[in-house]
C-alpha cells in the first residue's frame, strides 16, 4: 500500500472518534501530509505516527498542525495550541542510518538532545513521541528543571553534540534552558497514544537501566549520556521532585501562538529531504 493510501485509511479510522472542528482539522492534516507524501517529502512510519498523535491531541481540545514551520529551516512535526499555549511534539522512531552503524548510541543521543534543545525554545510545553520498542537516549539532566542542571556535565554533552551538529551548532544556552514535559508512546497498531510525564517516563523506563550503565560506562565517551546529573539525587515524586510536567508550568515563558490561517509555511522546494526519525 502506498503512503498516500495509508494516510487516507488511518485518517478515516481516527476520524471516526472525532466530530466538528476537530474532524475538520484532522482532514486538513491528512490532506497536507498526503500532498507531502506525493512529493516524497515525508516517510511512512513517521507520518502515520504524526497522524495518531494529532488525533490524540485533537481529542484533548488542541488545534493542531503538522510539518509546521518555526524559523529558518526549522520545521516541527506537531504544533498544537490550546488556551493560547503552544505544545510542540517531535517524533523519534529510533532509526539509525547505515552511516552511523558504528556509533548508534551517540547518534541517537545527539539527535534526541538536539531536538529537545532546539525545538523546546519555541514552545510552552515540549514532548517527544516514540514507539514502545525504542528507549530514548536522553541524559538524565533533561528530565530535571533547567535551574538544577550541572553546567559542567551539560558542557560535556554539548561537546559530543558538536561532532554531529555544526551548521548551526547546538548552543550551550539551548541545552541549559531546554525543557521536556511529556513523552508519548505511540502504538500505531492500535492507533493509540500512552502519555507519560517526563518524570514518569524516566522512572518507568530509564532509572534502573541508567544506574547499571553509569557504572559500566564510567570513563568512556558515552559516560556523559548515562551519568547521574546531580551530586545529590532529586526524588522523582513528592517534595523536591521534578514538577515541570503540569499543563500550567510555573516559570515558563509564554510563547506566542503561530497557529493561524496565514501562518507562513516553509516552501516545499526549500525543504530538505526527510531525515528518518
Amino acid at each position: 500500500m502506498e503512503l498516500v493510501e495509508e494516510i487516507a485509511l488511518v485518517s478515516e479510522e481516527l476520524g471516526a472518534e472525532l466530530e466538528g472542528r476537530a474532524l475538520d482539522n484532522l482532514r486538513r492534516l491528512s490532506s497536507k501530509l498526503a500532498k507531502l507524501a506525493e512529493r516524497k517529502m515525508v516517510k511512512s512510519n513517521h507520518t502515520i505516527m504524526e497522524l495518531v498523535i494529532a488525533a490524540y491531541l485533537l481529542k484533548k481540545g488542541f488545534e493542531v498542525d503538522v510539518e509546521h514551520w518555526l524559523s529558518g529551516d526549522l520545521v516541527c512535526d506537531i504544533y498544537a495550541v490550546r488556551g493560547g499555549r503552544v505544545l510542540i511534539v517531535e517524533v523519534e522512531t529510533g532509526f539509525v542510518p547505515p552511516e552511523n552503524s558504528l556509533d548508534p548510541i551517540m547518534y541517537r543521543a545527539a539527535r534526541e538532545v538536539s531536538k529537545v534543545a532546539r525545538y523546546s525554545q519555541y514552545a510552552d510545553l515540549f514532548a517527544l513521541a516514540t514507539p514502545p520498542y525504542h528507549v530514548l537516549q536522553l541524559p538524565q539532566f533533561l528530565f530535571y528543571p533547567p535551574e538544577l542542571r550541572n553546567p559542567e556535565l551539560v558542557a560535556k554533552v554539548k561537546s559530543l553534540l558538536d561532532e554531529y551538529y555544526t551548521r548551526p551548532p547546538v548552543t550551550l544556552a539551548e541545552i541549559l534552558t531546554a525543557k521536556l514535559h511529556y513523552i508519548y508512546l505511540v502504538l500505531v497498531d492500535e492507533l493509540s497514544v500512552i502519555e507519560y510525564s517526563a518524570k514518569e517516563y524516566y522512572a518507568e523506563f530509564l532509572s534502573s537501566l541508567r544506574r547499571s550503565l553509569e557504572k559500566k560506562l564510567e570513563g568512556t565517551k558515552l559516560a556523559p549520556i548515562y551519568a547521574n546529573s546531580m551530586a545529590t539525587a532529586i526524588p522523582l515524586s513528592g517534595s523536591g521532585a521534578l514538577n515541570s510536567v503540569s499543563d500550567e508550568v510555573s516559570g515558563t515563558r509564554p510563547v506566542t501562538s503561530q497557529l493561524r490561517s496565514d501562518t507562513p509555511q516553509l516552501p516545499r522546494e526549500s525543504r530538505k529531504p526527510p531525515r528518518p526519525g
